[in-house]
């Protein structure tokens, strides 16, 4: 994704016998970019921004691109076709998706959060394969081995809503989730990981934390969302605690 606008150096031009005409022509090719392609360069900047140093207005901004939309949903159904060329029976892909390995930007910290805590403290008790992956990787940032405590310790109140749905789930009691209580339960799921998420932030440090999550936990991931959800509004209005 990443592409470099090269430029000759004006130390290589030979200018011996060219008119002033000519020097004035090429002056104005290489001093700068020709109008209409700011727009392009801004861009080609962002994108060589390191993913955790994206702004949420940015993600947002990204994310909700319909042509953006338009290819990941394209590359879903590609996907899918794959699968089913080599007997893969996979899930079919018609809503976009988003590749955690190639565009790590476009997901919310809090989505790699949610993803983080289920790797390493998993409702049933039983951690995912990537959690070692994750604690090696944090290793390699700088973070210590006792990242799990610690973050066990922060994100408590989190946990335990979680560990609550997944019991009243286990049991048949959870509610529709398009009613009251469920839509309350929800809420609160996700305020609960807001504060989580800024005490993990608090605890590790803000850009050594964010890089964990877009260096280590968003290259594995796959993200499938729904179109209709995926609006500026619901998305600042998550990453915000849902307030």
């Amino acid at each position: 994704m990443i592409k470099r606008l090269v430029f000759p150096h004006s130390s290589k031009l030979s200018l011996v016998g060219l008119s002033t005409t000519v020097f004035v022509v090429l002056f104005a090719q290489f001093s700068g970019p020709a109008p209409g392609q700011s727009q392009d360069i801004a861009a080609k900047e962002r994108v060589r921004k390191p993913a955790w140093k994206w702004s949420i207005d940015e993600r947002v901004a990204e994310r909700t691109d319909p042509a953006r939309a338009d290819t990941r949903r394209a590359g879903g159904a590609q996907r899918s076709e794959r699968q089913k060329l080599f007997g893969l029976q996979g899930f079919e892909e018609t809503q976009p998706s988003i590749n955690g390995n190639t565009e790590p930007e476009l997901l919310m910290p809090s989505e790699l959060f949610a993803s983080l805590i289920s790797d390493a403290f998993p409702e049933n008790g039983r951690p995912g394969e990537l959690k070692e992956r994750i604690e090696d990787g944090a290793v390699v940032l700088g973070f210590g081995r006792d990242l799990w405590p610690r973050l066990e310790k922060v994100a408590a109140p989190y946990l335990r809503v979680r560990k609550e749905r997944y019991q009243r789930a286990m049991a048949s009691q959870a509610k529709p989730a398009d009613s009251i209580e469920g839509k309350g339960k929800q809420l609160l799921e996700c305020r609960v990981r807001a504060e989580a998420l800024e005490r993990a932030k608090a605890e590790f440090g803000e850009e050594a934390f964010l890089r964990l999550l877009y260096e280590v936990v968003a290259p594995p991931m796959s993200f499938g969302y729904s179109v209709e959800a995926n609006t500026p509004e619901n998305l600042r209005f998550v990453e915000g605690g849902c307030r």
